[in-house]
């Protein structure tokens, strides 16, 4: 992953004129984060954490496919529109 700053441009002397700096930023993925978990949780394996982990992904995504909102301790998920409409193949 990869973000981004504003920083002054020593180029020019506009105090307004900025320039982009990228910044490194290490991303973890599933498997780090239950690795780390199992650090912390005696009695699970790494399949257990694994399982339960893909169980919930699934659910939340059949909850999002109802319409539904889904609100944990992680995250927010709901859907909106925030793109063109279309009826008939004409834009509204």
């Amino acid at each position: 992953m990869r973000e981004y700053s504003l920083e002054l441009n020593e180029l020019t002397t506009n105090p307004d004129d900025m320039r982009v700096k990228t910044v490194n930023v290490i991303s973890r993925n599933q498997s780090a984060i239950i690795d780390r978990l199992l650090k912390t949780r005696a009695g699970l394996t790494h399949s257990d954490v694994l399982s339960v982990l893909e169980a919930e992904k699934q659910v939340i995504a059949d909850m999002l496919a109802e319409s539904k909102a889904v609100i944990t301790g992680l995250f927010n998920a709901f859907l909106t529109i925030s793109r063109r409409l279309y009826r008939r193949g004409r834009q509204l």
